[in-house]
């Protein structure tokens, strides 16, 4: 479970990283509304999984 957090975050820093660089050099808001979506969307996916997890560890 611990290597798939580690794997969100990372690619949750690195679409923040690739969103921050574009948005600096073209001006354009566009990415950084597509970097709030991809956040969004993982970060819904990261906590339905955790409660899932959660779930799963309190009926055992």
């Amino acid at each position: 479970m611990l290597l798939w957090w580690r794997l969100w975050a990372i690619v949750i820093i690195l679409a923040f990283g690739w969103a921050s660089i574009s948005y600096a050099l073209t001006r354009n808001p566009r990415y950084l509304r597509r970097c709030l979506r991809l956040c969004k969307w993982t970060g819904g996916v990261g906590l339905l999984l955790s409660l899932f997890w959660l779930i799963g560890k309190l009926i055992r």
